[in-house]
C-alpha cells in the first residue's frame, strides 16, 4: 500500500487556508475503497472542530449519509458532529426514514448525546419509541454509569429507575465473574443493593457462563449466594442447555444427580436427541454400561399424547418408530419390566407401538 502520509499533511497544513468545499472533498477523496482507521482518524481531527454553520455546507457537498453503498463515511461524520451541536435536528434528519445503515447512525448519535446529557437523550427517546427501543437506551446508559469505579457506579444506579439498573448490575457482573475473588467483589460491592438486583446478578453470570459452556456454569451456580428456590430454578434451565449442547455428557450427569427429576430429565434428553440426531443418540447409547435405564426413562418420559389414536400427524409415525425401537431394545435387556410399562398404556397407544401384540 502506497505511503500516505504526505497527502495527510497537505490536508493538515492547508486545512485552515481552504474553503469547505474544497476540504470535504479531499477528505473523500483521502478515503481508499477498503478505509482503515488512518482516513478516519484524519477526517474527524477536521471534522470535529466545524462549526454548525459549517456542517451545513459541507453536508451539501458529502452527500447522503443514509442508503449508500459503500457507506459514506464523511457524511456520517458530519452527521455525528452536527449531533454533538444540535443533537434532536441530527436526528430530526434522519426520523421516519427508512435505510439499513439508519439505526447505526441513530445509535451512535443517542449514545454520544447520552454522554452528555442522558437526561435530555433519554426524553428524546420516550417520544420517538419509533426510531430507538428503550431498551438499547437502557444500556447505553448503564455502559456509561461504568465508565465510573463500580462503587460510585452503582451508588448512581441506585437512584435510576430499575431498567437501568438492572443493566448496570447485569454488566457488572459479566465484568466480575471470571475468578472467584472477583465474583466476592462483585457481591459485596452490591450488599446495599436489593435482593432482585443480587439475584440478577448471579442470574447473568450462570446465563454468560452457560452460553460459554454449560457444565461449567453448573459448577458455577454452586458457588453462587442464591436462595434454594432460585438455584434449583436455575440449574433446571442450565441443565436444558447442557442437554442441548452436549447431551450425552448432559444424561451422564443428570445420572450422577438427585433432586432435580433428573430420571425425566435423561429420558427427556436422550428422547430430543433421538429425534435430531438418531444415529448419533444410538452410537452413545451402544457404548454405555446400563443402556437399559436409559431406554426405560426415554419411553417414561415420552408424550404419549402424541401417539394416541386421535393425532393423526407425521410426528406420531416418527415418534412412534422411535418408541417402538427403545421398547424392543429395552424388552431384550429388561423383558418383565419393559412388559409392566407395555401394559400400564392405554390400548390405541400400545397398539401404535407394538402392532404384532394386537394381530390375532
Amino acid at each position: 500500500m502506497p505511503d500516505s502520509t504526505p497527502a495527510r499533511q497537505d490536508i493538515g497544513t492547508r486545512s485552515a487556508e481552504k474553503d469547505i468545499p474544497t476540504l470535504v472533498r479531499d477528505l473523500i477523496a483521502s478515503f481508499p475503497k477498503d478505509p482503515g482507521n488512518t482516513p478516519h482518524f484524519e477526517a474527524w481531527d477536521h471534522i470535529r472542530g466545524f462549526s454548525l454553520k459549517q456542517v451545513q455546507e459541507a453536508l451539501q457537498i458529502a452527500g447522503e449519509p443514509l442508503g449508500n453503498n459503500p457507506e459514506n463515511l464523511v457524511a456520517s461524520m458530519l452527521l455525528n458532529r452536527w449531533g454533538e451541536l444540535e443533537p434532536e435536528a441530527a436526528l430530526g434528519s434522519l426520523a421516519g426514514r427508512r435505510h439499513d445503515n439508519k439505526e447505526g447512525l441513530v445509535m451512535n448519535l443517542v449514545g454520544a448525546w447520552i454522554q452528555r446529557d442522558p437526561d435530555a437523550a433519554i426524553r428524546w427517546a420516550q417520544a420517538h419509541p419509533e426510531e430507538i427501543e428503550m431498551a438499547r437506551i437502557h444500556r447505553m446508559r448503564a455502559a456509561t454509569i461504568l465508565g465510573q469505579p463500580p462503587a460510585a457506579a452503582l451508588a448512581e444506579a441506585r437512584q435510576l429507575p430499575p431498567e437501568v439498573r438492572q443493566h448496570v448490575v447485569g454488566m457488572l457482573a459479566q465484568t466480575m465473574m471470571e475468578s472467584e475473588q472477583d465474583r466476592t467483589r462483585c457481591f459485596e460491592l452490591l450488599a446495599g443493593m436489593a435482593e432482585s438486583d443480587r439475584l440478577h446478578a448471579a442470574e447473568t453470570m450462570v446465563k454468560t457462563m452457560t452460553r460459554r459452556s454449560a457444565r461449567e456454569a453448573l459448577d458455577l451456580l454452586e458457588t453462587l449466594p442464591m436462595s434454594e428456590e432460585a438455584r434449583q430454578r436455575a440449574m433446571t434451565s442450565t441443565v436444558t442447555s447442557y442437554a442441548r449442547q452436549m447431551p450425552g455428557e448432559a444424561i451422564e450427569w443428570l445420572a450422577s444427580q438427585s433432586g432435580i427429576g433428573g430420571k425425566e430429565l435423561r429420558g427427556s434428553t436422550f428422547n430430543d436427541w433421538g429425534s435430531q440426531n438418531a444415529a448419533a443418540a444410538d452410537a452413545w447409547l451402544e457404548k454405555q454400561a446400563e443402556p437399559a435405564s436409559i431406554l426405560a426413562a426415554a419411553l417414561e418420559a415420552a408424550n404419549l399424547k402424541m401417539l394416541s389414536s386421535n393425532v393423526e400427524t407425521t410426528s406420531r409415525t416418527l415418534q412412534g418408530e422411535r418408541m417402538r425401537s427403545y421398547y424392543l431394545r429395552w424388552q431384550a435387556l429388561e423383558p418383565e419390566p419393559a412388559a409392566r410399562w407395555l401394559e400400564k398404556l392405554p390400548s390405541d397407544v400400545s397398539e401404535f407401538i407394538i402392532p404384532e401384540l394386537h394381530d390375532e
